[in-house]
């Protein structure tokens, strides 16, 4: 199976790459190849640069899934563009056959009824999706924004993360500033 991830890869955003550290060897373990979508100047050879729309159009078109996350690629807060950047990941995999998910994503602020409509249209037809913390779960109403989708466990993304590190990790005090 071919795997391409698409989130905030290659940044100095720590818990976004550990995220995607965690995903990918989870992928790999099952056998896949994984192609990530990176900020990284020096991909590597099993990535593409974010900013080379051919190089990504032919990894997802080549793909049999496409992970949209992790991280806080939902919102529009920082910039207009953020949300039609981020999400043409997303509508370059609506081939037949190419299953779509959302794991560890962020959502939010969508503050403008245009980014709630773009992340709506965005979701239709989602596989799987799981929020990255409880409250942009609750912001990812499958009912409303992924209708069809598999709901993961908001906890998915720690999970992940656990699994990476190892069972025996101490997720204590990230669990504390989580209640908060």
């Amino acid at each position: 199976m071919r795997v391409t991830v698409a989130a905030w890869i290659g940044s100095a955003n720590a818990g976004d790459e550990l995220i995607h550290a965690a995903l990918r060897r989870k992928l790999l373990a099952r056998g896949a190849h994984v192609t990530a979508v990176t900020m990284h100047p020096d991909p590597g050879p099993s990535a593409v640069r974010h900013r080379d729309p051919v190089a990504l159009a032919r990894a997802v078109r080549a793909s049999d899934a496409l992970v949209f996350g992790g991280g806080g690629l939902l919102q529009d807060q920082t910039s207009s563009f953020n949300l039609p950047y981020h999400l043409s990941r997303l509508a370059l995999a609506r081939l037949p056959g190419t299953r779509r998910a959302v794991v560890g994503v962020g959502v939010g602020p969508l503050r403008t009824v245009a980014g709630r409509a773009q992340v709506r249209r965005a979701l239709q037809g989602i596989t799987a999706v799981s929020g990255r913390d409880a409250a942009p779960a609750e912001l990812l109403d499958v009912e409303h924004l992924a209708p069809g989708a598999r709901r993961l466990a908001e906890r998915d993304a720690i999970e992940l993360v656990r699994d990476f590190l190892g069972r025996d990790y101490d997720f204590s005090a990230y669990e504390r500033f989580l209640a908060h």
